[in-house]
């Protein structure tokens, strides 16, 4: 019995939340903004950067914005 392609992607994004669960923000900003990039890289060729930087500047807002509401 193999694994499916399902099974793949699963395992990858496990390995990639341990490995983010153990970096530092600036690795973590990193390792999401290499992997953002190769996925947004296959939808838009034209703009793979700037989306990529979008997707990580919104995200870092967003918990900004959350880590002053609980604090």
């Amino acid at each position: 019995m193999g694994f499916s392609s399902g099974d793949e992607i699963h395992i990858l994004v496990l390995l990639l939340a341990a490995t983010l669960a153990n970096a530092t923000p600036d690795q973590q900003q990193t390792m999401l903004g290499e992997n953002l990039y190769s996925l947004v890289e296959q939808l838009e060729q034209d703009v793979d950067a700037k989306v990529t930087g979008m997707i990580l500047e919104k995200d870092l807002i967003e918990l900004s914005l959350n880590d002053n509401l609980v604090s």
